[in-house]
């Protein structure tokens, strides 16, 4: 499914649910540019990491989505 949202000229990185649906985290970065994938350690939110060279400086990325509470508990 996350393949119907792929971009010309950009790698696509995901991170989606597991155990609930809906949701889930997409990264972009171009093709010219190398993406190195880190781990994340959160736990009340969702979240996508690495780093990426560009022009010589190593920029750290990171997208965060914490999702609205659910009045139901779930």
């Amino acid at each position: 499914m996350v393949s119907m949202y792929q971009l010309p000229g950009f790698e696509m990185f995901a991170s989606c649910r597991e155990t609930r649906r809906g949701g889930g985290i997409l990264m972009y970065v171009q093709k010219e540019h190398v993406f190195q994938r880190e781990p994340t350690f959160f736990t009340s939110c969702e979240a996508l990491g690495g780093a990426v060279q560009v022009r010589g400086a190593r920029l750290q990325l990171l997208a965060v989505y914490r999702p609205p509470t659910d009045p139901r508990g779930n």
